[in-house]
């Protein structure tokens, strides 16, 4: 049960007692350690001790509801090193008006750095009340390399600004930062991936966003992927965002910001999907607001500089009279220059401005930038143009140039031009370079459809300038379009990012020409290989793959422990093993977190966190195994082999929600690997050796692999849609001649099998067996499983949940002629799955009831009545669909679990499919 933090009363008279004693703390005290144990004697909100802090170990908050420490009127000053530790279980709740919310309320003259929130959540509900996942206000201090991985931010009142590390932000610094987190504001309040609202001069720089952005309100509510509003001599700069933007309204959304005003935004990437889903249907120029979307800012003003940024990602907006941009959806007195984009822009209402590089452009400068996305609007009566939708008082738009397609598909009754498509009191329309579109005669009064266009060939443009300034561009070889030179940092960025993937549009054009290994990530703070997003050094690869993270190709460059290596340890053989030596054999100690079958050598092998005090494996790995209910002595030590490295390698497996397993025999060895499977869908391959003959007590290697990224074809995934893993549990038994499925809905308590042909995967309509079985001893939401067998003209339905109910239902001819109950005791972790041989199953559990006071794990074998029905087929079985959404038979992995059997169809005839090229294996 979750409880208010509060300091004890001792605690509490000792901190009085050395405030009187010691007036100045800061004078005399070192930097504290914190841990788990003592963390909150030091920072809570009731009595937070200013000081200096480091982390010694995680902190675990999930038993806290957690009060912010520090507020808007009595800020707190700290400064906090993590050393690369995780903080989770952070839940923050505020419902009172000017109530800063997160880890911390308000910090004031503070440093925090090197810290891993997981899975933070964090809700305002009052007005005034700004909200980040670290931090709901920030004053005059610096945060670097602070990670919000999948946490939720949202705040409800007007002005609660939301961001993914911190609300608002206010002559302050971060740097070096990442949130994979959703951010969200309702009312009148900014949101951004790192900063809801930045001013006095803050700086955002060095950034990387993967989450979703979105304002859900009609006023004042801009959203970006770096930052929701940028004022006031503040600056974003060398930035990466990838994650989506929304505004739901009339709003700006930016793939960097939402709005900058008196700011600079240079250097910035976004490969990230910005829109607007709804816009207020009236018009700047009669006094209200419109929406804007562009890929690296909504909207711009006040002299704000937005230059040499990338923009891959697309833009779209909705209603009509909104404004999208590839850079920018609407500026006004600010200089857009010298910017790349080749996502592609819509507009879908009537009287909407596209641009490829802005979609109205007032009172400023729009020069030497390059677009080769397509731009497009679908509604009546728009503007769209190469450069910019619109050109209105004194706007300027030269030098740039456009390769992109540019279209309005409601033909005549719209503006379109390679430039500036609507020219209204405008300054210089002069010398844009255009390769798609052709002269067209028009007598439109505001066109701007040939106005300042030179119009040639590829071929004439490549190699050659045409013009454009020698110092900004570079004009490649015989065979490229020129490159703008100044956008090489976010250019390298997405190279590597991207991998083998890199945008087909940027081929043809000339490299930026600056150096090659530039980066917007420091490579001695981040690690940025290939085909990786960025991820920071300090957090070792256990600690992100504990937090959860995705560490797979496509997913964050972790760091490699360099800890995790094959280094036996001293060893001592043992004596030949004898029928007398099981009495000096003790049952291993800990936490079984899984188990799995070797049908080949007919062993159950099981993975077990060690005890802390094991002496074998403190804090380790045990693999014992079993031959039916007794240990296999002629396995390792007893059946015993202890994998040790300085990794917490146990820990990690235990936090990932989903385990499977199977023995892989090769000529050149055989392995225990394990797929853990994160929330999200994402694996990670653990490979435990198994040698021929291990009789030593040893410490083995222990490999961790990006399983879903191996182009090995046994271990790629098969994926069924439509398919509910919650509602449903399934089981694929696949025969000879038929296959037979089965679903289990523990809402409807309703048991349905049906067959397939195993050549074609038809279903057979003759086959059908829906029957409501009554599972009423089970608690509410026990995770339920079922499992098929076949024996001789008998097919048995297996049912079980983690309560430690199992029912056996026999059918002859699809009808139920026996039903056979039976309980056992449950395992303490959900990985934890029966295994089946022959007419018993077996679970190994924990044994807390030891003199010791140990945990000692033995086997308990489960009968499941089927004496009388025991001459067994020969079957195949694909797999269980236990509470795992991702359960092996290692040659297919089947996403599954529908409730109706019907939406199988096609997973079986993928499975069947594969099993025809990898062989039938019949089940035990």
């Amino acid at each position: 049960m979750n409880r208010s933090l509060t300091v004890g009363e001792r605690s509490s008279l000792l901190l009085v007692s050395l405030v009187a004693c010691f007036p100045d703390c800061s004078s005399w005290a070192d930097t504290v350690e914190l841990n788990n144990n003592n963390f909150n004697q030091y920072l809570n909100a009731d009595h937070p001790v200013k000081g200096d802090y480091q982390l010694t170990s995680n902190i675990d908050l999930s038993q806290f509801l957690w009060k912010p420490i520090g507020n808007a009127s009595v800020p707190f000053s700290l400064t906090l090193n993590g050393n690369g530790h995780v903080i989770s279980g952070l839940k923050v709740s505020t419902s009172t008006d000017n109530t800063t919310s997160g880890f911390f309320g308000s910090l004031q003259n503070s440093t925090i750095r090197q810290i891993l929130l997981k899975e933070p959540k964090v809700t305002s509900t009052g007005f005034t009340s700004p909200a980040g996942a670290l931090v709901g206000e920030l004053k005059g201090s610096r945060i670097e390399e602070v990670v919000n991985y999948d946490g939720a931010v949202k705040t409800i009142g007007s002005l609660s600004h939301a961001g993914g590390v911190a609300g608002s932000v206010t002559d302050s610094i971060i740097h070096d930062s990442v949130n994979t987190g959703t951010v969200i504001t309702t009312a009148d309040a900014s949101a951004g991936g790192i900063a809801g609202l930045a001013v006095q001069a803050s700086s955002l720089s060095n950034n990387l966003n993967t989450g979703k952005i979105a304002s859900r309100n009609l006023y004042a509510s801009p959203a970006g992927g770096i930052v929701g509003a940028l004022r006031n001599n503040s600056i974003a700069n060398n930035n990466v965002n990838t994650g989506e933007v929304n505004v739901g309204f009339s709003q700006f959304s930016g793939g960097v910001a939402g709005e900058a005003q008196t700011a600079k935004v240079l250097h910035n990437l976004n490969t990230g999907k910005i829109s607007s889903d709804y816009s207020r249907a009236y018009s700047r120029l009669v006094g209200s607001v419109s929406g804007s979307s562009g890929g690296i800012v909504g909207h711009a003003c006040g002299q704000t500089l937005v230059s040499k940024n990338l923009n891959t990602g697309s833009i779209s907006t909705k209603r009509w009279r909104t404004y999208a941009g590839g850079i920018a959806g609407d500026v006004i007195n600010a200089p857009v220059v010298q910017n790349v984009n080749v996502g592609t822009v819509r507009t879908h209402g009537n009287q909407a401005s596209a641009g490829g590089i802005t979609g109205e452009a007032i009172g400023t400068s729009v020069q030497d930038n390059l677009n080769a996305g397509a731009v497009i609007t679908k509604g009546v009566n728009g503007h769209v143009g190469g450069i910019t939708g619109a050109a209105a008082h004194l706007a300027s738009v030269y030098n740039n140039v456009n390769t992109g397609r540019v279209e309005a598909q409601q033909g005549a009754w719209s503006y379109v031009s390679p430039a500036a498509a609507r020219v209204y009191r405008a300054g210089p329309i002069e010398h844009n370079l255009d390769t798609f579109t052709k002269y067209q005669w028009t007598s439109e009064t505001f066109s701007g459809r040939n106005k300042g266009v030179v119009r040639l060939s590829k071929s004439a443009l490549k190699s050659n300038l045409t013009g454009l300034n020698s110092t900004l561009w570079n004009a490649g070889n015989e065979s490229q379009l020129p490159m703008l030179k100044g956008i090489n940092i976010p250019y390298r960025e997405l190279a590597r990012i991207s991998g083998n993937k890199f945008p087909t549009a940027l081929s043809e054009f000339a490299d930026p020409g600056g150096l090659s290994n530039a980066t917007s990530f420091n490579p001695d703070v981040w690690n940025a290989r290939d085909g990786y997003l960025p991820f920071l050094h300090v957090f070792s690869k256990s600690q992100a793959l504990l937090a959860g993270i995705d560490c797979t190709q496509e997913g964050f460059d972790c760091s490699t422990d360099n800890d995790i290596s094959q280094t036996p340890t001293s060893t001592q053989p043992l004596p030949p093993h004898s029928p007398g030596l099981s009495s000096q054999c003790p049952p291993p100690e800990g936490i079984p977190l899984l188990q799995t079958y070797d049908p080949e050598n007919q062993h159950i092998y099981v993975v077990i966190k060690a005890e802390p005090s094991s002496e074998s494996a403190p804090g380790g790995i045990i693999l014992a195994r079993y031959k039916g209910p007794e240990l296999d002595q002629q396995f390792g030590l007893c059946g015993i082999v202890t994998y040790t490295t300085s990794s917490p390698h146990a820990k990690i497996l235990s936090s990932y929600p989903s385990l499977s397993a199977k023995v892989i025999h090769k000529t050149t060895g055989s392995s225990l690997n394990i797929i853990a499977t994160t929330k999200s869908g994402k694996t990670t391959l653990f490979e435990f050796p198994l040698t021929a003959n291990q009789r030593y007590r040893l410490q083995f290697n222990v490999k961790l692999n990006p399983a879903a990224a191996s182009e090995n074809d046994d271990k790629k995934l098969i994926t069924a849609s439509n398919i509910d893993t919650v509602n449903s549990r399934l089981d694929i038994l696949i025969q000879k001649d038929q296959t037979y499925v089965a679903t289990f809905s523990p809402g409807e308590e309703k048991l349905s099998i049906r067959r397939f042909a195993a050549d074609s995967g038809e279903m057979d309509s003759t086959f059908i067996i829906d029957d409501w079985i009554d599972f009423s001893s089970r608690s509410p939401d026990s995770p339920t499983t079922v499992r098929l067998m076949t024996t001789e003209d008998y097919l048995h339905a297996i049912i079980y949940n983690s309560d430690g109910q199992l029912s056996v239902f026999t059918y002859e001819d699809q009808v139920n002629v026996h039903r056979f109950d039976t309980r056992f005791k449950p395992a303490a972790v959900e990985s934890m799955r029966l295994v089946f041989v022959g007419n018993k199953a077996y679970l190994a559990i924990e044994n807390p009831d030891t003199e010791e006071g140990g945990r000692q794990v033995r086997m308990q074998e489960i009968s499941l009545g089927l004496e009388n029905y025991n001459r067994q087929k020969p079957s195949v079985a694909l797999w269980s669909a236990e509470s795992s959404a991702v359960i092996s038979d290692w040659r297919t992995e089947l996403i599954a679990g529908s409730a109706a059997v019907a939406t199988t169809a096609v997973a079986v005839v993928l499975a069947i499919n594969k099993f025809k090229r990898s062989g039938m294996k019949t089940r035990k």
